[in-house]
């Protein structure tokens, strides 16, 4: 299987000599890149905006020489990872050191070599595609981390208006023990609290059908009914438990121990919540 091929190369060639210019570009073009020239700094600076991958510069230009070009192109954050290559008959280390200062990556020497034009510009582009993934990449992880910050920070808002619907219905609690006690609780809170009518979740399975737990649920509900005589309305739990299971896990990743202590409570929240709503709207 072939890999994919990769997308062509722009090019930037600044240089005064016409001849020279053309020589280069015909040989990129030949191998697949995209190119666009410059016969004078000022020129190369504006062409550098379109989206340029390599800058091949030569350093004896008039009115604005490589090395300043080189400068003006380091000075711009978006510029700093373009690779620039000075094209140069320059022999001497100090004119060397000024084309480093000024930022160049590296030297091809005129009359230019081509399997050292190839060899220098293949090595650079390939070092800029890497650090383009790396920056795509970490592009990705901060849009990530930024939708999982939001997706918490809404996930705790629910969380804490569920809690405060609980609390502003004076609603408690109670974990099922034996059915006796458990009567004797909720007829407490029921003549304390002036309470006109239960809600209790039933345990439905997620293809909708009834099982055992369900069923138990129900005949709980009967006897209940028949002790207290009071108004009992079922509320299908199925996604109760599995959205605070996944608020608590996922966005708000609280430990196992810690789950356990509220997890009931607040599926009964969301449950309670879930009545409210439906009798408001």
């Amino acid at each position: 299987m072939q890999p994919p091929a990769q997308p062509p190369k722009r090019i930037l060639i600044v240089d005064d000599e016409p001849e020279h210019v053309q020589f280069i570009e015909r040989y990129l073009r030949e191998q697949g890149h995209l190119t666009e020239t410059a016969h004078d700094g000022f020129e190369a600076l504006a062409k550098v905006q379109v989206d340029i991958d390599l800058v091949l510069l030569d350093v004896r230009m008039p009115r604005m020489d490589g090395f300043e070009v080189a400068r003006r192109i380091r000075s711009d954050p978006a510029f700093l990872d373009i690779p620039i290559i000075m094209v140069t008959v320059l022999g001497n280390k100090d004119d060397r050191l000024r084309a480093v200062e000024a930022g160049a990556n590296d030297f091809i020497s005129k009359p230019v070599d081509i399997v050292e034009l190839r060899v220098r510009t293949n090595s650079l582009l390939k070092l800029k595609e890497a650090r383009d993934q790396l920056r795509k990449r970490h592009d990705e992880l901060e849009s990530a981390v930024e939708k999982r910050t939001g997706s918490l920070k809404r996930a705790l808002q629910d969380v804490a208006g569920a809690q405060r619907g609980t609390y502003e219905a004076h609603l408690d609690t109670i974990r099922r023990t034996k059915f006796t006690k458990d009567a004797e609780t909720l007829a407490r809170l029921i003549a304390e609290r002036a309470v006109g009518g239960l809600v209790i979740g039933l345990p439905v399975s997620m293809d909708g059908s009834e099982g055992p737990a369900a069923q138990s649920i129900r005949q709980f509900a009967a006897n209940l009914d028949a002790k207290l005589g009071i108004p009992i309305a079922f509320w299908d739990e199925r996604l109760s438990t599995s959205a605070v299971q996944r608020v608590l896990v996922d966005e708000a990743d609280m430990s196992r121990r810690r789950r356990a202590e509220v997890v009931d409570k607040m599926a009964a929240a969301y449950i309670l919540q879930g009545a409210i709503d439906s009798l408001t709207r």
